[in-house]
């Protein structure tokens, strides 16, 4: 037995360490894939912010578009460019357009002046030919600080800031005024965009990322600017992120946390039932053999028979005709045992017909010595308790008590829904010192089998009283 246990509890810690591993890996798994996610979040969170701040960028810078098509429409409609239709034109354009200082249209052979080219202004140029065929450019002028108070001003996006380089490395826009028109040394191949995809490319290593003073991510975006290929540049700090980023975290472990409790509470509540259903094997094994030879003495007690055929034997030479009536109880009672020596359970109808018939043969025996009464709701006959249980407790009330005309046996049964009570007054014999141990442990082990709900017994010294949990 010590041997069994021993294997029984190496199974067991085996399985434990088993299932612990398991568990192990699975969050060790689970946290490498929580974190490229977390990562392919904060990427596609960067993506989106720099896209958005870019396209605002882009239709900015680009507007020139819109007024380099109305300038032309109508050069190339006219004979002659007047002074004043060109003042009327432009005034009109700038007054929708507040960053432009001034539109020149020159002839290619007259530079723009100096003071209209210093590092500080922005210059859009574009080439026309009128109706009759003469050659002009067309010059947009805006001072970079206007751009910047106009992009300020209408820019959503509070989570990142841009930089606009020039073909040359002039910084065009900068969330900084003083920085504008100044030159960084940046890579050849930032300026000219010829490494940049039309995803993005991200680096941390430029001098700009000095504006800020923390780590960010850098998104390089090509631009095409009044005929010139420029770079625009998307900050985004890693705080305008991480309140996402770490909302994701703190739900992801909320999961992880609650998968890993109910495994737990899953593999406790398995081991219970499985280390329960091995003990009630363990003991069915060895209970097994004692209880079949429990129940085939009970069902032909050679002192009941003993007994009963003396009482026949009586009645063949006094009475014939209770002979007669007692031949057949008898005989009812063993057929009975007889026909459900194979069943476990029976109904409580069952067990009351099988009761009524041993009562008949102790009426025959005892007379009015001995009385059953019952008192039990029909619609309770249906259900279930362990073959012979109720048969034995009226056996042993008869057995175990002295039933003579001045001490007769008075035996009650009743019932509800979860129990059958059986009660008997007691008149104990003086040579019974056995009392009633042997039949209700019986029961007991029987019980233990089927339920967790006890039999319960009350004895005292002048009633006894046993409750037989129902199914």
């Amino acid at each position: 037995m010590n041997d069994t246990r021993k294997r029984h509890n190496r199974r067991l810690l085996l399985a434990a360490v088993a299932l612990l591993a398991l568990l192990l890996t699975g969050i060790v798994t689970a946290g490498y894939f929580i974190d490229r996610a977390a990562n392919d979040m904060s990427r596609h969170i960067v993506s989106q912010i720099g896209d958005s701040h870019f396209r605002l960028l882009d239709n900015e810078f680009n507007r020139d578009r819109r007024h380099f098509a109305l300038l032309k429409s109508y050069i190339t409609s006219s004979a002659e460019v007047t002074h004043r239709e060109w003042k009327l034109l432009t005034t009109g354009i700038m007054d929708i357009d507040p960053t432009i200082d001034d539109i020149y249209l020159c002839e290619p052979s007259q530079p723009l002046s100096a003071a209209a080219a210093d590092s500080l202004r922005w210059i859009s140029t574009d080439s026309v030919a009128s109706a009759t065929g003469r050659r002009y450019l067309i010059y947009i002028v805006r001072p970079l600080h206007r751009l910047h108070t106009s992009l300020s001003e209408i820019e959503p996006l509070r989570r990142s800031y841009a930089v606009v380089f020039d073909a040359t490395g002039r910084i065009v826009y900068h969330p900084d005024a003083a920085e504008l028109g100044h030159r960084v040394d940046m890579p050849r191949q930032l300026l000219t965009n010829d490494h940049i995809s039309e995803d993005f490319e991200r680096t941390i290593s430029l001098p700009i990322e000095d504006y800020l003073g923390v780590e960010q991510d850098h998104i390089f975006y090509p631009m095409t600017v009044g005929g010139e290929r420029w770079t625009a540049m998307v900050g985004i700090p890693t705080l305008a992120v991480q309140h996402e980023i770490e909302q994701f975290h703190a739900y992801t472990i909320a999961i992880a946390f609650l998968s890993v409790v109910l495994f737990a509470l899953l593999l406790l509540y398995t081991q219970r039932r499985w280390k329960r259903e091995y003990e009630l094997r363990r003991q069915s094994q060895n209970e097994s053999h004692r209880l079949q030879l429990q129940r085939v003495m009970d069902r032909i007690d050679p002192h009941f028979l003993f007994n009963s055929l003396n009482s026949l034997y009586v009645l063949i030479r006094t009475d014939s005709r209770l002979a007669r009536e007692f031949t057949l109880s008898l005989s009812k009672v063993y057929r009975h045992v007889l026909e459900r020596r194979e069943q476990n359970l029976c109904s409580l109808a069952d067990e009351l017909e099988l009761c009524n018939e041993y009562y008949k043969l102790q009426k025959i025996r005892f007379g009015g010595n001995v009385s059953l009464t019952t008192d039990i709701d029909p619609s309770l006959l249906d259900h279930r308790l362990p073959a012979m249980t109720l048969q034995t407790l009226v056996e042993n009330a008869v057995k175990h008590n002295s039933i003579t005309p001045s001490t007769p046996l008075h035996i009650r049964i009743t019932a509800d829904s979860r129990n059958l009570c059986i009660e008997n007054n007691l008149t104990p014999r003086d040579e019974d010192d056995n009392s009633l141990g042997v039949g209700l442990e019986s029961i007991r082990s029987i019980y233990r089998f089927y339920t967790d709900r006890p039999v319960e017994i009350e004895s005292g010294p002048r009633r006894f009283v046993c409750r037989l949990p129902l199914f």
